[in-house]
């Protein structure tokens, strides 16, 4: 391996490794070993450097090198520093060892730049601009040895900040030992961190531009693992991912703008807090673990789905306003089917939607309430419970009664307020699960006759009024409708000049027929041999109408049921 001890032996060997037909300086196996001013050393490379220019903010040169760099199987012991370059070609360091590190400071790619499989310490600083792609992979940062390891591992703080990428920036597969900054950067397309490992990670000020949020890139987390904490603060993406990733420590959201979050099968060891944030489309934590709190406040998140399903809940879930002057407007989905919320977690929400305009959806569907959901001040247009296990609790403030459409739904929040003794809500989630039940198709068509009857006889319970009102004009029914069937009804004396509802006749037996148990006398007087109407059967000698009976015997039995259902309806606080 040739070692280069200074500046003259660099000089003497530059122009040998300047390959002017591929337009590429192609260093190989070579040991620098002393200080250098890598500009100037390039300057002494016939070709190398072919303009230039002013720096139109300071009287300093930019330098523009029109061939590509490629550094091969090097070990460096030196800090290299290029500063106010344009590099117009790919610039490559494969296998390089930087032990004091390289930093670009005001530095434009025009083509890719790719670390691969290198060791050292990268810096990029003051608006570095990437036209073409930034790829590590499998590279070394600072490690002794770096035979044995594939993946990137950088010992002391990986910082990008005031810089521009203009394509994709990946980063898979590079641990951090200490803390990854990306501080008021611009990028044109995506930024990967999938399988990375990361001790803690600041990205703030990120795609400020007022552009559509269509037009951003989306920032890739997934399958991470996080072991102090990943804050965003004030960026703007067009999806974030932490699918799959491992939160070891906090996860903090704030002030940031993207269509959806998505954190699928990951799992949080600590609390999570969004706030302040907007979202789109919504925000999806399917199948994922929570051992800790988990805040979302203050956000803006109309229209969003809210998923999640199958999670597994140990510690305390916040979602709404924590102030109730101001309500967060939701008119989306929240989405907790098949959940598990464990008898250590609570799930709170507070402060959503104006008490006039009530909108959304809630969903815990086949969920499993250990613990508890409670609800103050919100006011959403339905909630699904359908299938739900609670043998925790579920609880809402009693002036806001949740919208059902099933009956399983109303059945189960009827019996949360029955374990409260509150029989009010009791009684009002009774009345419509009945409503429900009665239009399902789980109902038969009795089960449908009797809860229709419970209907316009008290109202499931609720009102003594249509009690008595249903006992009245039922009776009466039938009443009229055995009189007029009977063989003559004006054997009471009636004229038959007269309507017969304002005979005094058909009042005053109307009224000895209502006590239940008095006019069967006049039943059996009254049909004698001959009959009006109806079908008519002999019986041990007497012809009587069968539909005449009928309406008497229907007629005793609804004063009974609608005596029975008033009294019910009296004792529905009891």
């Amino acid at each position: 391996m040739l070692v280069i001890n200074n500046s003259e032996d660099l000089h003497r060997v530059g122009n040998e490794y300047y390959d002017a037909e591929k337009n590429i300086l192609h260093f190989k196996n070579i040991h620098f070993n002393t200080k250098l001013d890598f500009s100037t050393f390039l300057d002494t490379i016939e070709g190398a450097c072919n303009a230039k220019i002013r720096d139109e903010n300071s009287s300093n040169e930019i330098r523009i090198y029109t061939f590509g760099l490629e550094f091969k199987n090097i070990n460096i012991n030196i800090n290299i520093i290029f500063e106010r370059c344009v590099f117009e070609y790919k610039f490559e360091l494969f296998k390089v060892q930087f032990h004091k590190g390289i930093t670009f400071k005001k530095v434009t790619f025009k083509n890719d730049f790719d670390v691969t499989s290198s060791e050292g310490n990268i810096n990029f600083l003051r608006l570095s601009i990437f036209e073409g792609g930034f790829n590590c992979f499998k590279s070394e940062l600072n490690i002794a040895d770096f035979s044995f390891i594939d993946n990137i591992v950088v010992e002391e703080n990986f910082k990008i900040i005031k810089s521009v990428f203009k394509k994709t920036l990946i980063l898979d597969y590079i641990e951090v030992k200490k803390t990854l900054l990306l501080i008021e950067n611009s990028f044109g397309e995506n930024v990967t961190f999938k399988n990375s490992k990361l001790e803690n990670a600041l990205l703030e000020n990120n795609n400020f531009e007022d552009i559509d949020l269509d037009k951003l890139p989306s920032l890739n987390f997934s399958q991470a693992i996080i072991n102090s904490g990943l804050n965003v603060y004030e960026n703007r993406w067009k999806t974030i991912d932490i699918s799959n990733s491992n939160f070891k420590s906090y996860f903090y959201l704030e002030s940031t703008q993207c269509k959806s979050l998505n954190a699928i099968a990951t799992t949080f060891d600590d609390s999570v807090l969004i706030l302040k944030s907007e979202f789109i489309l919504g925000l999806n934590f399917t199948d994922s673990i929570f051992n800790s709190t988990i805040s979302l406040v203050h956000n803006r998140m109309l229209d969003a789905k809210i998923h999640f399903v199958r999670v597994k809940l140990y510690g305390e879930l916040f979602l709404g306003n924590d102030n109730s002057e101001s309500k967060m407007m939701f008119a989306g989905e929240i989405n907790f089917d098949q959940a598990t919320i464990y008898d250590t977690a609570i799930v709170r929400f507070q402060d959503i939607n104006n008490k006039e305009l009530p909108n959304g959806i809630i969903k815990l569907t086949k969920a499993v309430v250990k613990g508890g959901v409670y609800f103050n001040d919100v006011f959403i247009r339905m909630i699904h419970l359908k299938s739900a296990a609670v043998p925790g609790f579920i609880n809402h403030e009693s002036n806001q009664l949740f919208t059902v459409e099933d009956w399983e739904s109303a059945c189960i929040l009827k019996n949360e307020f029955k374990k409260n003794n509150n029989q009010i809500t009791y009684n009002a989630y009774y009345k419509k699960e009945m409503k429900c039940f009665s239009i399902s198709e789980e109902a038969n068509f009795w089960d449908k006759v009797i809860l229709y009857l419970n209907k316009w006889s008290n109202n499931f319970g609720t009102s003594w009024a249509r009690g008595i009102l249903f006992t009245f004009l039922s009776s009466l029914l039938f009443f009229a409708a055995y009189y007029l069937l009977t063989f003559d009804h004006f054997y009471y004396g009636g004229d038959p000049n007269t309507f017969f509802l304002i005979e005094s006749d058909f009042w005053c037996s109307y009224l000895n027929y209502f006590w239940i148990l008095a006019g069967f006398n006049l039943l059996l007087e009254n049909l004698a041999a001959g009959f009006t109407g109806g079908f008519w059967i002999i019986l041990w000698g007497v012809t009587l109408s069968v539909l005449s009976i009928l309406s008497f015997v229907i007629g005793k039995i609804m004063i009974g049921y609608g005596t029975f259902q008033t009294i019910k309806a009296f004792r529905k606080y009891i």
